[in-house]
């Protein structure tokens, strides 16, 4: 009977050890869970953290874009102001020389020379001059007809003459009565 007890007893210490080393193995269990849960909740408020960091990096870049956009938007709008401007500025210059150049040069006033220009753009105009007049006011009769008339030269063909100054009389060129005048553009 002692051997039964001792049986007895010994299976209760073992199933009493056996029910500690359960309680140890669920305790060791349920600390590495609640680890792993930590270390999960840590990981996700960090990824919310950058989450969270990314839409507001992302929203501070649209703002830029946006900012960027509107500048650029801005400054076109002011450079077509100011070209609309120049422009007006140009049309209204064009028109003053207009203006100048209505009446035909008068025979009895003074020596007339005829001039046939051929323009930049290949257009043949007929148009007589006081020969007391520069090249330059051909250029100012030029550009009242819409010529572009920057960085621009004349050209006799006979005989071959070039006429970068612009100051020089009708009559000091030697065009006479009448001459056939090419303008073209310097190249720069």
């Amino acid at each position: 009977m002692r051997k039964q007890e001792d049986q007895k007893r010994l299976a209760a210490e073992k199933a009493s050890a056996s029910s500690s080393k359960d309680e140890e193995r669920d305790k060791a269990s349920q600390k590495r869970s609640n680890t792993s849960a930590a270390v999960l909740a840590v990981q996700e408020m960090e990824a919310q953290r950058k989450a969270r960091r990314a839409a507001m990096d992302e929203e501070k870049k649209r703002q830029e874009e946006e900012k960027q956009k509107l500048f650029e938007e801005e400054k076109r709008k002011t450079e077509e102001i100011q070209e609309v401007k120049r422009k007006a500025e140009i049309e209204v210059q064009r028109e003053a020389k207009r203006k100048q150049f209505m009446t035909e040069p008068d025979p009895s006033i003074g020596k007339v020379t005829r001039l046939k220009i051929r323009t930049p753009e290949g257009e043949s105009i007929l148009k007589a001059f006081y020969s007391n007049q520069t090249l330059h006011d051909v250029a100012d009769y030029l550009f009242s007809r819409g010529v572009d008339t920057k960085n621009l030269v004349f050209l006799q063909t006979h005989p071959n003459k070039q006429f970068a100054d612009l100051s020089v009389t009708l009559d000091s060129a030697g065009f006479g009565n009448s001459a056939n005048l090419l303008s073209e553009r310097k190249a720069l």
